[in-house]
């Protein structure tokens, strides 16, 4: 069973996100705050990374993801936003990723970026 980071600092969000992978069968941890992250990142729990990319307190899901990478460089993240994915690709500062799904979530697609990012997808890089 993979499991998954989810971090969100919008609440129903990442109820949302954490439900649909609970119901999948993925172990899933849900934070909000960058700190809770951090901490959770530090264990090497997490199989996939799902983050949103604005967060509040000045960090942002990018910098999780490459807090995660220098880690675990071969960990997934796939990013959630709201802003729009050439936004966040210009933000990402070459940092390799999965995918980036767009606000409002279509679950269903959101659970086959899961499933591939967990299997043989292909990272995107960003310069």
């Amino acid at each position: 069973m993979a499991r998954i980071l989810v971090i969100d600092d919008d609440r129903s969000c990442g109820a949302l996100l954490t439900r649909a992978l609970v119901d999948e069968g993925y172990a899933v941890t849900c934070v909000g705050n960058p700190g809770e992250a951090i901490r959770v990142i530090d264990t090497g729990w997490a199989d996939l990374l799902i983050a949103d990319w604005a967060l509040q307190n000045h960090v942002d899901g990018v910098d999780l993801a490459h807090h995660l990478h220098a880690i675990q460089p071969d960990r997934p993240i796939i990013f959630v936003t709201g802003y729009g994915r050439s936004s966040l690709e210009r933000a990402s500062r070459g940092l390799q990723f999965h995918s980036v799904i767009e606000k409002p979530i279509d679950l269903d697609d959101f659970l086959r970026t899961v499933r591939d990012a967990l299997g043989e997808g292909s990272p995107v890089s960003c310069a």
